[in-house]
C-alpha cells in the first residue's frame, strides 16, 4: 500500500471509530483530524466532506461483512449449517460492529440518501446471490423440495426476514398489503412444510 491509500486508509480507520463511538452527528471532521493527528485540510484532501467519509465508512463496513460471512459459510459443514449461519451472522453483525449505519442512515442529509440507497441495494443484491448459492448446496445435498421456487425463496427471505426494506410507514399500506398477498401462499408452505425434504 503505497503512502496515499496508507493516509486515506488511516483516516477511514479513524472516522468509522468515532462514528461508531460518538455518533454521526456527534462527530466533526475536526475530530477526526485531531484524532488522526493530522490536518483537517488532510482530511479534505483525500475525502470531500463528511458525509463522503461516512459513505466511504459504511462501505468499508460492508466489505468487512461479506468477507466475515464468507469465512462463515466456508467454515460451515453442509446445507442446514450454512443456512442457519446465513440467518443468523448478519442481523447480530449489523447491530454490534455497524452502529455507524444505523444510526447515520437517519442522520445523513437527503442529497446522500440516494446514494445510500443504491448502496443497500446493491448489498441486499449480494445477499440475494449468497443465499442462492447456499440453497444451491441444499439442492446438491438432495435436501431441499423441489417444488421450491428458488428466485420466490430468496426474495421472500430478502423481504421480510433480512429487513430489506425497513422505511415503511403508514403511507405504504398499499404496498404492505400487496406484498403480504404476494407472498402469503409461499409463507404458508414454508410454515406448513418446510424447504426440507422429510423422509
Amino acid at each position: 500500500m503505497n503512502k496515499a491509500a496508507n493516509m486515506k486508509a488511516r483516516i477511514l480507520e479513524t472516522a468509522i471509530s468515532l462514528f461508531s463511538h460518538y455518533s454521526f452527528g456527534k462527530t466533526s471532521v475536526d475530530d477526526i483530524a485531531r484524532e488522526a493527528r493530522i490536518s483537517k485540510g488532510t482530511v479534505y484532501y483525500y475525502f470531500r466532506n463528511k458525509e463522503e467519509l461516512f459513505l466511504s465508512a459504511v462501505n468499508r463496513k460492508a466489505e468487512e461483512f461479506f468477507n466475515i460471512l464468507d469465512e462463515r459459510l466456508q467454515s460451515c459443514s453442509g446445507f442446514e449449517e450454512k443456512l442457519t449461519m446465513y440467518f443468523r451472522f448478519p442481523m447480530s453483525f449489523i447491530f454490534t460492529n455497524m452502529p455507524i449505519l444505523l444510526e447515520g442512515m437517519a442522520h445523513i442529509p437527503m442529497s446522500y440518501q440516494e446514494r445510500l440507497h443504491e448502496d443497500k441495494r446493491i448489498y441486499q443484491s449480494k445477499m440475494s446471490s449468497v443465499l442462492l448459492s447456499v440453497l444451491n448446496i441444499g439442492k446438491e445435498e438432495g435436501l431441499i423440495n423441489e417444488n421450491v421456487d428458488f428466485d420466490r425463496l430468496v426474495e421472500l427471505i430478502n423481504d421480510w426476514f433480512m429487513l430489506s426494506d425497513v422505511n415503511y410507514s403508514c403511507l405504504d399500506k398499499e404496498r404492505v398489503v400487496s406484498r403480504i398477498e404476494r407472498d402469503h401462499e409461499m409463507i404458508i408452505q414454508l410454515i406448513l412444510y418446510g424447504i426440507i425434504k422429510r423422509s
